[in-house]
C-alpha cells in the first residue's frame, strides 16, 4: 500500500532505486528546496506494493482567491519514480495516488516528465511532447565529439588562456562571484523572473544530499562563465549558468561544458542540457545546447484532471479561457 511519506521516508525510497531512476531533480530535499523559493508546499507519496518501489513528488499549488488547490512538478523534471515499468503494477500505484490527491481536494495535476528517465510511462492523463533536449553522453565523451562551433569556441578559450575550476565546496567569495555574475545576466535578459533566486538558494543548493558542481571559467582573474551542476544516480543536470560578454565573445562555457564533462565522465552516464526556451528548432538557446549535447530526447508534459465536474464547472465560469490545462493561474 502507498502512502503519504515525511521526507526521511521519501529519502529512503530515493536511495533504494536504481541508479538509472535517480535523477537530482527528483531528489526529495531538492523538492523541498523548490518549494520553498515558489511559495508551494512539498509533497511525498509512495512506498512498496511487493518488491516494487513508487515515490510521487511534487508542490501543492493553492490559488486562495479561487479555493483551487494544484499538483505540480518543481522547476526542472518530476513525474513517478519507480523500479518496474510493468503497465498492470504502474496503473495500480496511479489509482491509489489519485485516490489520495482526491482527498487532498486537488482540482489538477501537472507533471514535466524528465526526458531522459521517460517517466511518463504509465501516466493516466493526457501527454503532450513540449520540445527537444539535449545531453551530453560523458561515458563516451570525447572533444572530437562536439560541433564545429562548439569546437571553434573551446579553442578560442584555451588560446585565450581561459582556465576553469570545478569545487564541489565553493568559498564565500566563489558563491559571491558566481551570484553577482548570475544576477547580472539576469538582469541583461528580459522575462526571466522565473529564474531569479535569493541570495541564500545558491549556497542552499552545496547543502543538498546530492553532487552540486560550482564550475568557473576565469579569464585574467574575472570571472567571465560560470555554471551549477547537480548530480545523481546516473545523471549530472546542467542546473544554472551564467557568461559576460568576455566569456561569450571567447566561448567560455562551451570550454566550462568541456571541461565538465571530462571531469565528471567516470561519474555518470549523461550530462543533461535541457532545451531552448521553445519548441523552435531555430531558438538559439537550444542550436547552442545541440551543438555540444547531440543526443536528442523529447521533453513530455503531463495533464490529468481530478476533479472533472469542478473543472468544467470553473472553465464554463471564464470567458475564453486559454488553451492548457491549467488555465485558471497565469502561465
Amino acid at each position: 500500500m502507498l502512502v503519504a511519506l515525511d521526507i526521511s521516508a521519501a529519502r529512503r525510497l530515493f536511495d533504494e532505486l536504481p541508479s538509472t531512476k535517480r535523477n537530482p531533480y527528483l531528489h526529495p530535499d531538492y523538492v523541498s528546496l523548490d518549494a520553498a523559493h515558489k511559495g508551494a508546499e512539498p509533497y511525498f507519496f509512495g512506498g512498496s506494493i511487493g518488491d516494487k518501489t513508487y515515490l510521487f513528488s511534487g508542490h501543492f499549488i493553492d490559488s486562495p482567491e479561487l479555493a483551487i488547490r494544484d499538483s505540480e512538478s518543481p522547476r526542472g523534471y518530476g513525474g513517478l519514480l519507480c523500479s518496474c515499468n510493468e503497465p498492470l503494477a504502474l496503473r495500480e500505484a496511479y489509482e491509489q495516488y489519485r485516490r489520495w490527491l482526491a482527498k487532498q481536494s486537488c482540482l489538477v495535476e501537472f507533471v514535466r516528465f524528465h526526458p531522459l528517465l521517460a517517466n511518463h510511462h504509465g501516466f493516466d492523463g493526457d501527454v503532450f511532447v513540449n520540445r527537444q533536449t539535449c545531453s551530453v553522453v560523458l561515458t563516451s565523451y570525447h572533444m572530437k565529439q562536439l560541433g564545429s562551433r562548439a569546437l571553434r569556441y573551446v579553442k578560442k578559450a584555451k588560446k585565450a588562456d581561459c582556465f576553469t575550476q570545478i569545487t564541489l565546496t565553493p568559498d564565500t567569495l566563489q558563491l559571491a562571484a558566481f551570484t553577482a555574475l548570475y544576477n547580472q545576466r539576469m538582469d541583461e535578459l528580459d522575462g526571466m523572473k522565473q529564474y531569479r533566486y535569493r541570495p541564500e538558494y545558491f549556497q542552499q543548493l552545496f547543502e543538498l544530499p546530492i553532487v552540486t558542481a560550482l564550475v568557473m571559467v576565469w579569464h585574467q582573474q574575472r570571472l567571465i562563465a560560470a555554471a551549477i551542476l547537480m548530480g545523481a544516480g546516473e545523471y549530472l543536470e546542467y542546473h544554472l549558468s551564467c557568461s559576460d560578454d568576455v566569456g561569450r565573445q571567447l566561448g567560455a562555457t562551451n570550454l566550462l561544458l568541456h571541461e565538465a564533462s571530462q571531469h565528471f565522465s567516470d561519474q555518470y552516464r549523461y550530462l543533461h542540457l535541457g532545451g531552448g526556451l521553445s519548441n523552435d528548432q531555430q531558438d538559439p538557446l537550444f542550436q547552442f545546447k545541440h551543438s555540444v549535447g547531440k543526443t536528442l530526447t523529447p521533453f513530455l508534459i503531463g495533464g490529468f484532471i481530478i476533479d472533472s465536474e469542478r473543472y468544467e464547472k470553473l472553465k464554463q465560469s471564464i470567458a475564453n479561457p486559454p488553451r492548457r490545462i491549467i488555465f485558471y493561474r497565469p502561465s
